[in-house]
């Protein structure tokens, strides 16, 4: 056998190779299409997408794998996110922090602002008004300095 025929021969092969791995990976990703086909989706995302992005999900939609360009989309954003579930977990921990954090700023805040010793009475209209304010904000009336301490 010629070094030109077995060069042919590895080629067929390879490429037979090459198509039976890629029908394999079609078939998975056809059947986890259409396992998430049936997943219910009731939120309604806008987006821009890149003319080379948009390409790829009409790919998926004229094959017949979507039916739609929103059901591609969804689809590859929920196997993203499952991807990075680790990730979302850390940032999910991350949030729960920052949200105690902004809960407990909220009630420091509140606290200091529901103390009347930080507040002074305007001597125009009676309201609350703050020490350092130069006018009164109901009233308008000009504080002199011996009224805003």
């Amino acid at each position: 056998m010629s070094k030109k025929a077995v060069g042919k021969g590895a080629a067929r092969m390879g490429q037979e190779l090459a198509l039976e791995i890629s029908q394999e990976m079609r078939d998975r990703f056809r059947n986890r299409a259409h396992a998430f086909r049936g997943r219910k989706r009731k939120n309604t995302v806008m987006t821009r997408l890149s003319d080379e992005d948009l390409e790829h999900i009409d790919i998926l939609v004229e094959v017949g794998l979507f039916e739609s360009r929103s059901e591609a989309v969804a689809y590859l954003t929920h196997e993203g996110i499952v991807a990075k579930e680790g990730v979302f977990q850390h940032l999910a921990e991350k949030l729960n922090e920052i949200r105690s954090i902004r809960d407990e700023a909220r009630a420091l805040i509140g606290a200091s602002l529901r103390e009347p010793e930080n507040l002074r009475e305007c001597p125009s209209c009676g309201r609350d008004v703050s020490p350092s304010a130069k006018l009164c904000p109901n009233c308008g009336k000009e504080l002199t300095p011996g009224e805003r301490m």
